[in-house]
């Protein structure tokens, strides 16, 4: 098991149609995200304007989550209306890339995107003062024998929205601070034998944190 943080400092801010992203993380690390060619990708976003269409992300599977107000979102295929959904904050929500989307509503979310042979998932989380987090109770898919998950390397990703939480991995004391996100990478073996988490917090009775999941194939 290995870690690393990505703090503000290191994370790349672009313009996209309708505010301004910021890519938290992305891999392989040297990908370039315009050309799409990555496993997978974290970012944060901004939606400026009232109505906005999202960049087709072609054989791309989305991950959303809205953090400070709602979004409705819009999906459509071939011009056709397939479904519309108002996603709260802190739900996360899966849709295609390949599909037109317009969302409608003011916010700042999280985003996680999938290539085709990766699979993750995406949640919120309510950090009390301090606690082990069990990661099998949070995400069970991992721990599910009918997906075929075997030889992929795992990510667990936490990061902190606002306030400020540590992880205690071995013998490592890591403070993690607004806007920054820790990883920690296994492998499927290693998952099964590190289930938990230990986390803390001193400041609120409880703190939001998005979480997710990545198994990807190695670079």
């Amino acid at each position: 098991m290995k870690y690393h943080l990505i703090e503000k400092a290191h994370q790349k801010k672009t313009n996209w149609s309708g505010g301004e992203t910021t890519e938290i993380f992305i891999y392989p690390e040297h990908a370039n995200y315009a050309e799409r060619q990555f496993s997978w990708r974290v970012s944060s976003a901004t939606v400026e304007n009232e109505e906005s269409e999202f960049t087709p992300l072609y054989g791309i599977k989305r991950w959303i989550m809205p953090l400070d107000a709602p979004l409705l979102l819009k999906h459509r295929n071939q011009q056709k209306l397939l479904y519309e959904i108002l996603v709260k904050p802190y739900e996360a929500h899966c849709f295609k890339g390949d599909w037109d989307t317009k969302s409608i509503g003011v916010t700042r979310d999280f985003n996680l995107m999938l290539r085709e042979g990766s699979y993750g998932i995406l949640k919120h989380f309510k950090l009390a003062k301090e606690i082990d987090v069990d990661i099998e109770s949070i995400f069970p898919e991992i721990f599910d024998n009918r997906l075929v998950l075997i030889d992929k390397l795992f990510t667990l990703g936490v990061y902190c929205i606002a306030g400020q939480y540590r992880a205690h991995l071995g013998d490592s004391d890591i403070p993690v601070k607004s806007s920054e996100l820790l990883l920690v990478d296994n492998d499927s073996k290693m998952i099964r034998e590190y289930k938990t988490l230990s986390v803390s917090q001193q400041n609120v009775n409880f703190l939001d944190l998005v979480v997710f999941f990545v198994a990807y194939d190695a670079e």
